[in-house]
C-alpha cells in the first residue's frame, strides 16, 4: 500500500476534539493549535511522500463548524499562516 501524508498542519499532531476522546480525525476547519509540519520531500516508513497539500495560511472554509470568523475556502488569511508557524 502506498500513501501520501499532508504534513502542512501536523506539527502539533493529531488533532482532538475538546472532550471527546479519541476523537481524531473530525469535520471542522482551521482548528486552534495547529503548526507547520516537515516540508514536502520523499516519505519514509511507508509513505510514498509527505506533502503541504495547502499553502500554510490558506483558509479550509467558514461552514457553521468552523471557528467564528473563519475566511472563505481558499483564502489566504495572514492570522491562519502565522498561527501555523507558533503552534498557536
Amino acid at each position: 500500500t502506498r500513501w501520501v501524508i499532508d504534513t502542512a498542519r501536523n506539527g502539533n499532531g493529531g488533532y482532538v476534539t475538546p472532550g471527546v476522546p479519541s476523537s481524531g480525525h473530525v469535520g471542522f476547519c482551521n482548528p486552534p493549535g495547529r503548526k507547520l509540519g516537515v516540508t514536502s520531500r520523499a516519505g519514509t516508513g511507508g509513505a510514498e511522500y509527505l506533502l503541504w497539500i495547502k499553502n500554510p495560511g490558506d483558509s479550509d472554509g467558514n461552514s457553521p463548524q468552523c471557528p467564528a470568523g473563519s475566511p472563505p475556502a481558499g483564502a489566504f488569511s495572514p492570522d491562519l499562516a502565522e498561527a501555523l508557524i507558533d503552534g498557536s
